[in-house]
């Protein structure tokens, strides 16, 4: 897992959190004869902006 967050100040005094992720999903052997399981990258990216 792989992750980065980052903080921003808005005009007019609010803040947002922002983050991204990337995480490897393994799952079942792979079905050509190559060592290792079947890997899938999974993306997130996701916004939090603080209320009042």
């Amino acid at each position: 897992m792989k992750v980065t967050f980052w903080i921003q100040e808005l005009k007019g005094g609010g803040l947002r959190l922002q983050y991204s992720q990337l995480i490897f999903l393994d799952f079942f052997d792979r079905g050509d004869r190559q060592p290792g399981r079947i890997r899938w990258p999974h993306v997130s990216i996701h916004r939090l902006t603080k209320e009042a």
